[in-house]
Formats: structure tokens, C-alpha cells, sequence
């Protein structure tokens, strides 16, 4: 009898383990997607997009964007308020492997974070930066920004 229950618990406590973990990080059910920013370009300034009464904001310094060197990210969203804001970097003509950094609210309202593009060897890499953002009711807005970056440091 013993033996038994020294197979089971470890089994149960693993499987309540797992439903927490699942329940906390679990993906949004209801995910909504702007369009492609496509008129943005971050080399030179800010980029904005909209979704009903939500206005969005993406910055990344210093301009022009340099590859393999360390970034600074700044996000503003207006129309709602954000559990939590990440920025997805994926390759749109190459996969650079996972990419995401998660960005730390800010007094102002502001969402910012460090980041870094690789070096890639096609002349033009074209990236797809995603504002993932978070609320409290479990849904997910995401923001789709445009960024070419060329095989040389700028």
C-alpha cells in the first residue's frame, strides 16, 4: 500500500502543478490583430497604429536602427490599460529563432525594454515587430510594425 502512494502523490502533485502552471500561463483565447503598419518607418521616427479607441505607439532608438548592437524600445498605448506588454522581433524573410522581450511600464504610462537585432547574411532583413499587449480580461491586442534592416552596420 505504501509503495503505491509513493507513485501517486508525486503523480497528482505533478498534475496540479501543471494545470497551475497552464492556467497562469496559458495563451489569450480571444486575440485581436491590427493591421500592418506598413507607412511606418522606425529608422526614422515612431510608428502608430489604431484599433477602435486604442492608440498605439512604437519607437526604437537610436535611429537608424543599427543590427547587433543594444536598443531601446518605447511603446505608448492609449484606450486601454495593459496587464502586461511584450514585443515579439520575428524574422519575416528569415527565422531568427524566438525572440520576445517583455517591457516594463513606465510612471508616465509609457511601456519601454531593451532589444537586440542579429546579424543575418541575405542584404536586406525584414523584420516583423509585434506589440503584444495584454488585458485584464484575458484578451490579447497585437500590433504589427515593419522594420528592414541591411546585412551592414548602418
Amino acid at each position: 500500500m505504501n509503495i503505491k502512494w509513493t507513485l501517486i502523490l508525486p503523480s497528482v502533485t505533478l498534475l496540479i502543478a501543471l494545470f497551475l502552471w497552464w492556467t497562469q500561463h496559458a495563451p489569450a483565447q480571444n486575440i485581436t490583430s491590427t493591421p500592418l503598419a506598413k507607412a511606418c518607418n522606425l529608422h526614422q521616427q515612431a510608428c502608430y497604429n489604431t484599433h477602435q479607441d486604442i492608440k498605439l505607439s512604437l519607437d526604437i532608438t537610436p535611429k537608424p536602427i543599427p543590427i547587433a548592437k543594444q536598443l531601446a524600445v518605447n511603446a505608448h498605448i492609449e484606450g486601454v490599460t495593459p496587464t502586461r506588454v511584450q514585443l515579439d522581433i520575428n524574422g519575416s524573410n528569415m527565422y531568427m529563432g524566438y525572440n520576445r522581450i517583455t517591457l516594463k511600464q513606465q510612471a508616465d504610462g509609457s511601456w519601454t525594454g531593451k532589444m537586440l537585432l542579429a546579424f543575418c547574411t541575405i542584404d536586406r532583413m525584414e523584420w516583423q515587430l509585434t506589440l503584444l499587449i495584454d488585458l485584464a480580461d484575458g484578451s490579447q491586442l497585437q500590433a504589427p510594425f515593419p522594420l528592414t534592416t541591411p546585412f551592414t552596420d548602418q
